[in-house]
């Protein structure tokens, strides 16, 4: 699902499948993911959701992801910020639909 490659990620909300959205958050922390950005409808909601997966989860060893979620943003200019906030990862994001 993620790799150790991708340090940031972009959910496209909604996610249809609440368990598999813990496992993905289970595998972002194990993978040292350092953002979550979050897209589409409902992504506010969404990122409490994944924020308290993350609090949830996380154990003191591993570094939590930053989250951010853009409702009225276009895939391109979440790149844009991703790569403006973590320059050094942000173009190896990857898009998942859960």
């Amino acid at each position: 699902m993620v790799s150790a490659f991708a340090p940031t990620v972009i959910v496209r909300s909604p996610v249809q499948d609440r368990q598999q959205l813990r496992a993905f958050i289970s595998r972002c922390l194990a993978d040292g993911v350092k953002f979550i950005a979050i897209i589409g409808p409902g992504c506010a909601d969404l990122e409490d959701d994944v924020d308290a997966l993350i609090v949830e989860m996380a154990t003191d060893a591993v570094a939590m992801p930053v989250t951010t979620s853009h409702p009225d943003e276009t895939t391109e200019d979440v790149l844009a910020f991703l790569s403006f906030m973590a320059p050094s990862c942000g173009g190896n994001a990857r898009i998942f639909w859960l």
